[in-house]
Formats: structure tokens, sequence, C-alpha cells
């Protein structure tokens, strides 16, 4: 049976103890809903979210949101599946009629099936911050973080 040394022990736990610290450190910064979000979304559970898995996604919200399934998303019905915490202002927040305007081309109040497929494209578009065509949980923090404030840059007109 061999010996470790103490300081050849220090070089191999060392790097994995830093490791463990930033990988910690970086799912710490997502918040419980983009985690929860990231998870029914992730359908092969790699961590990432591929194109296809966030279209999947979004389009299950949409469908769930839609309480009179006429495929036609309204303020009120956004407000009951999603309700902003705080009441009046919002608590900084976008209200529903807020977050429908972001994507609602026909600016008519009111989201179809086909404004919000659109609308999450581009915003998948906008969270995929590095290019290689994935989302991760960080970057769709920052990408929730940016589109529910309000008066935000708007990340769907800013990258097509």
């Amino acid at each position: 049976m061999t010996t470790i040394g103490l300081r050849t022990l220090r070089h191999l736990l060392l790097p994995a103890l830093l490791a463990c610290t930033t990988a910690h450190a970086q799912t710490s910064a997502v918040s419980p809903a983009v985690h929860d979000e990231m998870h029914a979304m992730d359908t092969d559970q790699d961590g990432q979210l591929s194109a296809t898995e966030h279209a999947n996604g979004a389009k299950r919200m949409f469908d769930a949101a839609d309480a009179n399934g006429d495929d036609v998303l309204t303020a009120a019905e956004m407000h009951e599946a999603h309700p902003t915490k705080a009441e009046g202002d919002y608590g900084g927040l976008k209200s529903a009629a807020e977050k429908i305007a972001v994507i609602d081309t026909d600016k008519d109040g009111k989201l179809t099936a086909a404004e919000h497929a659109s609308g999450a494209h581009a915003i998948f578009l906008r969270m995929d911050t590095n290019g290689d065509g994935l989302v991760s949980a960080d970057e769709m923090q920052a990408g929730h973080d940016a589109l529910l404030k309000k008066n935000p840059s708007d990340p769907v007109r800013e990258k097509h």
C-alpha cells in the first residue's frame, strides 16, 4: 500500500475543490423559479436548453396559460398563470400586459400562439449569449432578469 504525501494530496484535491466551489457559485446565482423552468424544459437533462427544448417548453407554458384554449393569451390569463408577486408597482417587474407587449407584434394587447412562438425563439437567441446554440441556466437567468425588469433594453429587438 502506498502512502500519499500531504503535498501530493493538496495538489490533487485543490483543483477539485476549486471546481466544485466555482460550479456552486455559478448555480447559486440561478433563482429557484428559473431553476424549475430550466429543469422542466431540459428534456434530455444535460443542463442546457437547445432551441427545440426551449420552443417545446414555451409551447407547453403557452398552452397551460391559455385558460379558454382559443390559442390567444390575454393579460388576464397570463397574470393568472404567472401572477406578479407585488401588486401596484409590481415590485419593479413588468405586469402581464407589459410582458405581452414585448413580443406582441400586432400590438393588440394579446398574444397569439404564433406571436408567442416567434417571440420565444427571439428570446432564446438573445439568451444564447455565447452563440453555441444552447442556453445554460446562467444565460437563462440573465435573460429573465433583463426581460422581466421594467424598462430594460428590448431583448427581442436587439438580436434576431
